[in-house]
């Protein structure tokens, strides 16, 4: 009952408009937040000679002196840290990538599969018998994207 006598007095005190206004004054702008470091990429690209003749789009890993080597399943030591898009002859300065990237320019390759580090800087699939013999380096490298694509991204080896 209290609340029916009250109803016309509050109604009353408020009007509530339906129709369309213009917009009212902008109020001060806030504060901008900070901003956030950018992460670096996790492909990485170097120059270096090669110790040997290195042809396109091989595995390779880095030797002492800094140089760069066909990677191999077979000896321990020379696992695959990158690989080469265009190979050079010995001693010649040639550009390898390493981290996580996109390797492009290959042929052949079985959308989904992964691929190992095979011998003299060749990469085979899991079918391939040099991936489980005995005694050698196992070392997944990346799946296929695509029969031409592969995401690099080798993970760490292991002797059998």
């Amino acid at each position: 009952m209290r609340q029916a006598l009250l109803t016309p007095i509050i109604a009353a005190a408020y009007t509530i408009s339906t129709a369309g206004g213009g917009a009212g004054p902008q109020g001060p702008a806030g504060t901008t937040g900070l901003t956030g470091a950018t992460g670096a990429s996790s492909e990485i690209v170097r120059t270096t000679s090669a110790a040997t003749a290195i042809g396109n789009n091989k595995l390779v890993y880095v030797l002492t002196d800094g140089q760069i080597g066909l990677a191999s399943s077979i000896t321990e030591g020379t696992e695959a840290v990158g690989y080469v898009k265009v190979g050079g002859i010995q001693g010649a300065q040639v550009t390898y990538q390493s981290g996580v990237s996109l390797w492009t320019g290959l042929t052949g390759l079985i959308p989904g599969a992964t691929y190992y580090m095979g011998t003299a800087g060749n990469f085979i699939d899991a079918a391939s018998a040099d991936a489980l013999v005995v005694g050698n380096v196992l070392l997944a490298i990346g799946k296929a994207l695509d029969a031409t694509s592969l995401l690099f991204q080798p993970v760490l080896p292991i002797t059998l």
